[in-house]
């Protein structure tokens, strides 16, 4: 049982938050900003802080609390004003 929830908490995360990131920051950025890709975080180089196209690059984590951040403020909202 313990492993169902493990995996459902990881896709909650790493799917739907870190999805959920990735559209805020485009967003709030004013495309200034971007997320890590996939292939990048994978890779064996190191990642420097802006990419070659002059956009800052946000690491994975920083889209995945940003996504936390987002869902947690909707919710707020959402109660506050109900």
């Amino acid at each position: 049982m313990m492993i169902v929830a493990e995996f459902a908490f990881y896709l909650f995360m790493e799917v739907l938050m870190y999805s959920l990131g990735r559209f805020v920051i485009f967003i709030i950025s004013f495309g200034r900003a971007r997320a890590v890709r996939t292939r990048e975080i994978f890779s064996n180089k190191m990642l420097p802080p802006y990419a070659d196209d002059g956009k800052m690059l946000v690491p994975e984590w920083g889209v995945v609390m940003v996504g936390v951040l987002t869902l947690t403020a909707a919710f707020s909202i959402f109660f506050a004003l109900r």
